[in-house]
Formats: C-alpha cells, sequence, structure tokens
C-alpha cells in the first residue's frame, strides 16, 4: 500500500502540518499528483497525472485538519488533455488560478500549430467549459523551440529557448483569437543557456524569470529577471536572499500583501536545511514598468533591490519524491539579507493564499 503525504506549511503561525493523501478508489487509483492549487474556500485543486497513459483529472480536495487526512469533494473531472510526445504540457497560473496549456516543442518556419488549454480553476469551480483546442495562425520567422509558457491579460506568450529575447504571443479569447506575432524583448535579458533550468512566473504585467543554473557557467549564481510585458523589456533584479542560494527544484507561489514565496533546493549540497523558503516584498517588481520607463543609459546594470525573508526547511531522507521541492520534516525562520535596506518582515495574514503545499511523498 502505498503512503502519500501533503506538507502543509501555514503562512499565518509558520507551522507545519501532514496530510495522508486519500487516493481516489477504483480507476485513479495509481493516479499521481501533478500540480496543486489552492481554491477561494481553502480547499486544494488537485491536477492527478496517470502513470499508463499520462492522462491527466482534476479533483478538489478538503484538507481535515482533524483527522490530518485530504477528501475528495464531489467527482473526479476528465480534462482531456495528456502528456504526449513533441508536445509539452505545463501548469501555469493567471490572474483567477490555474492553467493547463499544451504546445508543441518544436516550430518549423512558417508553420501554424495548435495549443490546448484548460482553466482548471474556473472548470472545478463552475463544472462548466473545458479544453479549448486553438489552431494559432503563426508566419515563424525560423524553427524555434518552445520550452516556457506564460499567460497574461488573456494572452498566451511561448518563449524560444533558443532566443529568450524572442517569443511568441496571441489572444486566447476574442475575435483575434490564435491570431500569433513575433515579439522581440530588449533590455538586460537572461542567456540563453540558462533558459532551460529556468522558472517562468507571469504577475500582472510582469513575468519573472528565475534562472537557477547556467550551463555555460558552472560557477554563476542564480539570478532574477523581470520582463515587462507592456514595453517588452527585460531587467536584472538585484536579489540577495541570504547565503543559501536557490537552485534545484524551484517553485514561485504569488501571496497576499504584495508578496511573492520563492522555494527550492539549496546550491550548497552540504547545507543541512537542503530546502529553502523565500518571502520576496512584490511591490518593487510591480513597479518595474514605471522605473523601466524614467531609466537612462547610466543606469548600473544591478536593477531592483527586493527584501525577503527566508525560510529554511529540513529534508527527510532522499526516498522522498515530490511534486515541488523536496519533503521537509521540520523547519526554522532565517532572516535573509537585503540588498540596500532593512529586511522588513511582513505578518500580517496574506489574503489570497492561507497556506503553501511545500511537496508531496510517495513511498512504500
Amino acid at each position: 500500500m502505498t503512503n502519500d503525504e501533503l506538507f502543509l506549511l501555514d503562512l499565518y503561525n509558520h507551522q507545519e502540518y501532514a496530510f495522508t493523501f486519500e487516493r481516489p478508489e477504483f480507476l485513479y487509483s495509481d493516479a499521481e499528483i501533478f500540480a496543486l492549487e489552492f481554491l477561494e474556500n481553502g480547499h486544494l485543486l488537485a491536477v492527478l497525472q496517470t502513470p499508463l497513459n499520462g492522462e491527466l483529472l482534476l479533483c478538489e480536495l478538503e484538507l481535515d485538519r482533524i483527522k490530518r487526512k485530504t477528501n475528495i469533494v464531489d467527482k473526479v473531472l476528465e480534462t482531456k488533455m495528456k502528456i504526449e510526445p513533441h508536445r509539452r504540457l505545463l501548469a501555469i497560473n493567471d490572474d483567477q488560478g490555474l492553467l493547463l496549456v499544451s504546445f508543441p516543442i518544436k516550430i518549423n518556419k512558417s508553420q501554424d500549430f495548435h495549443i490546448e488549454l484548460l482553466h482548471c480553476t474556473r472548470y472545478i469551480k463552475d463544472k462548466t467549459g473545458g479544453k479549448l483546442s486553438i489552431p494559432v495562425k503563426y508566419n515563424a520567422p525560423r524553427e524555434m523551440v518552445l520550452h516556457h509558457a506564460a499567460v497574461a491579460r488573456n494572452h498566451l506568450y511561448l518563449f524560444d529557448s533558443l532566443d529568450v529575447k524572442m517569443c511568441i504571443c496571441f489572444p486566447i479569447t476574442g475575435a483575434q483569437i490564435g491570431r500569433a506575432n513575433t515579439l522581440m524583448a530588449h533590455g538586460d535579458c537572461p542567456p540563453n543557456s540558462s533558459i532551460m533550468t529556468s522558472v517562468f512566473r507571469a504577475i500582472e504585467d510582469v513575468v519573472l524569470v528565475y534562472v537557477c543554473q547556467d550551463v555555460s557557467n558552472a560557477n554563476a549564481q542564480p539570478q532574477l529577471y523581470a520582463l515587462d510585458l507592456m514595453r517588452l523589456s527585460f531587467q536584472r533584479v538585484a536579489l540577495q536572499l541570504s547565503n543559501h542560494q536557490i537552485r534545484g527544484k524551484v517553485c514561485i507561489c504569488v501571496g497576499g500583501n504584495e508578496t511573492i514565496y520563492l522555494q527550492g533546493d539549496c546550491l550548497d549540497r552540504q547545507c543541512p536545511n537542503r530546502l529553502h523558503f523565500y518571502r520576496i516584498d512584490l511591490l518593487p517588481l510591480m513597479n518595474l514598468p514605471k522605473m523601466i520607463s524614467t531609466e537612462t543609459s547610466s543606469t548600473p546594470s544591478s536593477g531592483t533591490s527586493c527584501s525577503s525573508s527566508a525560510y529554511s526547511i529540513n529534508s527527510i531522507g532522499s526516498s522522498a519524491s515530490s511534486v515541488v521541492p523536496t519533503i521537509p520534516s521540520r523547519y526554522e525562520k532565517r532572516r535573509g539579507r537585503a540588498a540596500e535596506k532593512k529586511i522588513t518582515v511582513n505578518d500580517e495574514r496574506p489574503n489570497e493564499i492561507v497556506g503553501f503545499i511545500v511537496g508531496v511523498i510517495v513511498g512504500e
């Protein structure tokens, strides 16, 4: 019998809770968790993947804090989406919740293609809609290899791993749906050799790009970049989290009170606290469009400074496998270092997220 657990870090009281994941019975008893997202009612939206054929399913999970287990609310829903060869399937977020998007990995010159899209949060809440298959009219200037995606203001952005400055953009609603254009960004861009190991997250009109590792420079430190979608301008963010940089299994979560949470494995392999959390002030990042528009050529390349507070978590062992970073057994709060100013920790309770699921452990 498998023993699956979810670990919840409460952002208000800084307590950690373990919940037994009650798997769906019969047809879906072997399903694995593909993605998780909090709903407005405090429940979890779970995207499940069947290991046999890679099909994805949706269900709503209630967290029973008394019995410390999850309960499936209502029924398991089919998404009609699955993992396919030569296509990439991602769980991404817009301002209303979690989406699944599937697109071809490789696009040849002057090649049209199609994407599949499902807004999971709307679907699980209203039980209406479903998967959309959108034909994309696009005259690619050259061969492109797509790896990352982001959604902002009902437009989908697909990023080329061969040239991070280039992306495909098209509406996913309205009369112009699927009519794509090539966009070229400028500014202080991430190195192309780092894109395959980077994490993208759209927040309003800004796409955060956390560069975990630059394969062309093994000694390079992780970096954070911000892409202003309104001006198509990249800027490197001067972010000093602490002496413990995050490199592996990185996840970016948007919280309340204008904060984001950065989670991942420590760059230092000898670190006793393998998994780290950082709470980062989001306000400087949201002011990037205004700041970029007033910059001059003499502006230092160090970019914007962000303050942060760090959370370190001990790993319970190498046998754990996780949907997001490695599973903790306990955690301790640590103070990070701001680049230019003293860190202030916001102790108010987040409005948009009441906790953070930090992993799933699977064992016999």
